[in-house]
């Protein structure tokens, strides 16, 4: 991936299991645009075996299948114009479990 890929990827990520995507689909916009069209690549995982992807972004949608991670794909026309992608435009607030640090 040009954009993101280990030549930059932050050491606090080392371990992880990354996903690097050459390209992302473009979703458009509409009005004024705030983002780039990476704003696609912006998912929420609801837990660790299911995500929330835009529907258009079907190569994410493959790699995280190839991961056994389930996929609910919704469509989130003006993300752009948001300036925000699923994970963006969503609070949590009613949680079950405990808390997890995963950066530390």
């Amino acid at each position: 991936a040009e954009r993101v890929g280990p030549h930059n990827l932050p050491d606090l990520f080392a371990g992880w299991d990354v996903i690097y995507l050459d390209e992302v689909v473009d979703i458009g916009f509409s009005g004024p645009c705030t983002t780039s069209k990476w704003i696609g690549m912006n998912f929420m995982m609801v837990n660790q075996d299911l995500a929330i992807v835009d529907a258009t972004q079907t190569p994410l949608i493959r790699e995280l299948a190839k991961r056994k991670v389930d996929v609910i794909p919704l469509r989130l026309r003006h993300a752009r114009t948001l300036a925000g992608g699923f994970h963006c435009v969503t609070l949590d607030v009613r949680r079950r479990g405990g808390l997890e640090t995963y950066c530390a």
